[in-house]
């Protein structure tokens, strides 16, 4: 009987594309240096997308109550002299610039949600960047940390302007800035979001 003849062994080829491990399953994310550990993520992460206000507010924010207006809630804020300054046009107790404020950030900014919050009186180009390293690392670490996230928010202040933050296992966004003195229904929008809505929409997991 003739024996079966064994095919050929086809010529092994190197891939087009190069498997790249993540910067965070490198030993020097896991050396417990803070720093490295931050350039890390970083550097998974990539160039994050900035998107605008709309787009933020549809795609990652929780969905706003119908019956809530956030016209009149501004409108309602503005008419408060201890909330509203009309002399300033700012909120009362600010009647400087937060750069040239004698009070303590966390004086300035108490948040009452368990999110990622980052302030700096400055707003040059480092103090940005800091903030930016800083609530990265901040969201990451409640995703890495909680099972029970699918997601979470995060914002950033610098003097007067503000940026918002979202993150989820697939994906992190940042909206433009806006200077939350005069366009403060952004910011009337963005709280009013979250303090009615549901656990999940918060970034909690039901199923775990």
């Amino acid at each position: 009987m003739e024996k079966q003849r064994m095919p050929p062994l086809k010529e092994l080829t190197t891939p087009d594309t190069i498997p790249k491990p993540k910067q965070t399953s490198l030993a020097g994310y896991c050396s417990g240096d803070l720093a490295l550990s931050r350039t890390a993520v970083l550097r998974d992460l990539g160039e994050i997308p900035s998107v605008s206000l709309d787009y933020f507010k549809s795609a990652a924010l929780p969905p706003l109550l119908q019956q809530i207006n956030i016209d009149k809630i501004k409108e309602s804020l503005q008419s408060d002299p201890n909330v509203w300054s009309n002399a300033s046009e700012r909120c009362a107790g600010f009647d400087t610039e937060l750069r040239d404020s004698k009070l303590s950030k966390d004086m300035m900014f108490n948040s009452p949600f368990e999110f990622s919050f980052k302030f700096k009186k400055g707003n040059g180009c480092k103090e940005r960047k800091d903030d930016d390293k800083k609530v990265i690392w901040s969201l990451h670490h409640i995703m890495h940390s909680d099972p029970c996230r699918h997601a979470t928010f995060g914002v950033t202040i610098e003097n007067t302007m503000m940026r918002f933050w979202f993150t989820c296992r697939a994906v992190t966004l940042v909206s433009r800035s806006f200077n939350f003195f005069s366009e403060p229904e952004h910011l009337v929008y963005f709280f009013s979001s979250l303090a009615f809505a549901n656990d999940h929409e918060l970034g909690w997991d039901p199923t775990i």
